[in-house]
């Protein structure tokens, strides 16, 4: 009896942690849980089954991180592939990864466009310039071109080039972002 009054207190709490959620799939994931531990009781392991859930809020939370990441598998959008990346970054080592690498190919897309918005804006600031040797050029915006004596190569074809490269990285970015996103889901399945 006394089995059955932990079990409803955990699953009691558990519903009140996951109202956000449709009642539909509350119900079906409390009655699941409740289950689980019914049998686990019967087996008198309750205990092991209870320390293995959690708290009901740290339970709760992983159903909600499983939705988002399913969500973000699923519809696989800039916005819910990165909110989702945000969201478990501070749970897991493959959000924070995939994060952190979208993060510097945004950057990177963020660079190349405002590079093409220079060019049309103030054209001596940005460019390609190359130096009398090779090893010495600045791609980008700079404004040590001029008095270093440096020859930008590119001129206004920088325009197309800078833009181009924009969406590349914009697209590596969103590619890897769903690269750890199907690994995070993928490995929730197995």
């Amino acid at each position: 009896m006394r089995n059955y009054k932990r079990i409803d207190e955990f699953t009691k709490h558990l519903s009140r942690m996951l109202l956000r959620m449709d009642e539909a799939g509350r119900t079906e994931i409390v009655a699941e849980i409740r289950s689980h531990l019914e049998i686990r009781a019967e087996e008198g392991r309750l205990d092991e089954a209870l320390s293995a859930l959690g708290s009901p809020q740290s339970c709760a939370r992983g159903f909600f991180d499983e939705l988002k990441l399913q969500e973000a598998y699923v519809e696989g959008g800039f916005r819910s592939t990165i909110g989702a990346l945000m969201s478990l970054a501070s749970r897991r080592i493959w959000a924070a990864i995939g994060l952190f690498m979208s993060a510097i190919f945004f950057t990177f897309s963020i660079g190349f466009a405002f590079t093409a918005i220079v060019e049309v804006a103030a054209p001596e600031f940005a460019g390609l310039w190359v130096g009398k040797q090779p090893s010495n050029f600045i791609f980008g915006i700079s404004s040590l071109n001029n008095s270093t004596g440096m020859t930008d190569i590119l001129g206004s074809w920088l325009i197309p080039i800078a833009i181009a490269a924009a969406v590349f990285t914009l697209v590596c970015g969103q590619w890897l972002g769903r690269y750890f996103v199907a690994k995070m889901a993928q490995r929730n399945l197995n």
